[in-house]
């Protein structure tokens, strides 16, 4: 059964998959969940016919529309699935030109990537929206629109009409033009912020006039700069390089394919083995997938390069015939290695929410065996907290029946008797307010979980104690180490990275903590101010970090290094950043 609340609420591709994981068919979404849940909820001849064969969906995050669109195109051409209409291979997207070369540049819209001489900008979709903005672009930008540069008496009539300074005619200063130049380049570059500032107040000013029309145009001008910024994140120069980024816990790997500056490809994998550094990951994976292959980039980036780069270089050489080059992910590709980190922590929360059902059994049947339990664990209840810059703290209360998310049965709560940041006050005021619904009747869980350490824990204990209680039996599983205390044990149980019964606890404890930040309010003023408060973030990083972090939530789960390299700020602040997230 495929469940689109597995899937992000992010633009990217879609693959439904048969069961021996070919695909099916490959689309392309502004949001994937919401897609994929169209496709299923309100299916035409088509999806019924996709669905019957269906048995899963994959995915990949990208950084828009443009393109998870050339991303699509060129899945459908590699993949072939029997349910897309084909794409025709000639099609080209349009680009913006700088004539950079010139003694004069011009700006100029083009299509395809035939040889040119200058900077290309884009590819871009909605040529429409792109032209509406290019003409007021040559208003705030004016430089020559002239293919044939030709020397005149008196400038054309593109002169007069405020949209070129006339350079054919010697009516600009030549420093004043490359300052233009200069300016339009940054621009096109992505550093369109003040530009679209003063559009809107434009807008606003003509929608309060009543000159709706005018605000019209506003707004088409908008969408178009915006659809510029769009592709300017694809901009060149061209490269073709391989991306392996892996997770910090050495669980995950994503591979991204870039060819002529465009991804073409990216796929997340899970490595089951037992791993326990990133260098680890990196250096399996390389060896895995590079041995099953016979086509290799001349450069493959790694996030993590292991002990035996040298040595697995020559293997890979070995394999694909030729020479490569496996070097550190430098601040070059800091935008492909931003997006890998986004599909990387996608499809592990996607997996830690759903283990298979073997896995969920075989982690009941070790949790009984190692925690020594009387009963196995059929219904677990995990705990976790979460605050809004250390105000508002909610506690969340999850369910897992036969190792299995039953969200009928999720609660929040808000907490009243805490002040200040205190997660181990909070966790007992949650367990005691939960347990005390034990002496009304209702059913008692086999096993409660709380996210932290020994504080934790001694607090969810003392709230059970306190009620007279002497069930459920209680654990704590601490974040990063991922080991297990347990009540009345000094020391704390380590179990294996691929051990069912871990897995099954992250799985519970990840699920608690999605929930608790999932009600944190996301109101513009306090990101704001919590985002200013703190050292080395001011109003231009601020802005980027709201761009590129849609909510708060999605701020709070990702690492210090993903937010320093999406949000380009330096990994210093990041981590100021972070600890002001989770507080003391």
């Amino acid at each position: 059964m495929i469940d689109p609340s597995d899937l992000p609420s992010a633009p990217g591709v879609y693959i439904f998959k048969d069961g021996e994981g070919r695909a099916l068919y490959v689309g392309k979404a502004r949001d994937i969940r919401k897609r994929v849940a169209s496709h299923i909820n309100n299916p035409t001849i088509k999806d019924r016919r996709i669905l019957s064969r269906a048995e899963g969906v994959d995915y990949i995050i990208t950084r828009g529309e443009m393109e998870a669109t050339l991303l699509e195109e060129k899945m459908i051409k590699d993949l072939k699935p029997p349910y897309n209409v084909a794409l025709r291979d000639d099609k080209s997207y349009p680009y913006l030109l700088l004539t950079t070369e010139d003694e004069y540049p011009g700006l100029f819209l083009v299509r395809g990537l035939k040889r040119r001489k200058g900077k290309l900008f884009g590819p871009y979709s909605g040529v429409r929206e792109v032209r509406t903005a290019l003409r007021y672009l040559r208003f705030l930008f004016p430089v020559r629109n002239c293919w044939v540069f030709r020397k005149r008496s008196r400038p054309c009539m593109e002169e007069s009409l405020g949209r070129c300074p006339g350079p054919c005619a010697k009516e600009v200063d030549i420093e004043e033009y490359r300052d233009v130049v200069r300016r339009l380049e940054s621009f096109l570059s992505g550093n369109t912020e003040d530009v679209i500032k003063v559009l809107e107040e434009k807008m606003r000013d003509a929608a309060n006039s009543l000159n709706f029309e005018l605000a019209a145009y506003y707004r088409d001008v908008i969408r178009g700069v915006k659809k510029i910024v769009e592709g300017a994140k694809l901009s060149l120069p061209i490269r073709d390089f391989d991306l392996v980024e892996a997770d910090e816990g050495g669980r995950a790997a994503c591979l991204l394919r870039v060819r002529e500056g465009r991804i073409v490809g990216g796929e997340t994998f899970l490595l089951t083995d037992q791993l326990y550094s990133p260098e680890k990951a990196v250096e399996v994976f390389l060896e895995e997938f590079y041995q099953k292959t016979s086509h290799a980039p001349p450069i493959i980036y790694v996030s993590h390069p292991p002990e035996d780069i040298m040595e697995i270089k020559r293997y890979i050489e070995g394999v694909v015939g030729r020479a490569i080059k496996i070097m550190p992910a430098g601040r070059d590709v800091n935008e492909a290695r931003a997006l890998a980190l986004q599909n990387l922590r996608s499809k592990l929360e996607r997996v830690s929410r759903r283990l298979p059902r073997e896995l969920s059994e075989e982690g009941i049947k070790e949790l009984k065996k190692v925690l020594n339990l009387q009963v196995p664990p059929l219904r677990i209840e995990g705990v976790d907290i979460s605050h809004f810059g250390g105000e508002e703290m909610v506690g969340s209360l999850v369910v897992f029946l036969d190792g299995r998310p039953a969200k009928s049965f999720y609660r929040r709560y808000k907490i009243k008797s805490v002040e200040g940041l205190n997660d181990p006050a909070a966790i007992k005021e949650v367990v005691k307010r939960r347990l005390k619904r034990l002496k009304e009747g209702e059913g008692a869980p086999d096993l409660l979980l709380v996210d932290g350490g020994k504080g934790q824990l001694t607090a969810a204990v003392d709230a059970r104690d306190s009620l007279g209680l002497t069930k459920p039996p209680i654990i704590a599983l601490a974040k990063r180490e991922e080991i297990v205390f347990v009540e009345g044990k000094k020391k704390p149980l380590v179990l294996s990275r691929s051990s069912p019964a871990l897995l099954l606890l992250m799985a519970v404890r990840d699920e608690a903590h999605r929930f608790a930040i999932s009600h944190v309010r996301k109101e513009k003023g306090k990101v704001k101010s919590l985002l200013l408060s703190v050292k080395g973030i001011g109003n231009r990083r601020m802005e980027r970090l709201m761009r590129e972090f849609s909510s708060l939530e999605e701020l709070s789960a990702a690492s210090a290094r993903e937010i320093s390299l999406r949000a380009g700020i330096p990994l210093n602040v990041a981590r100021e950043l972070k600890k002001t997230l989770e507080g003391p």
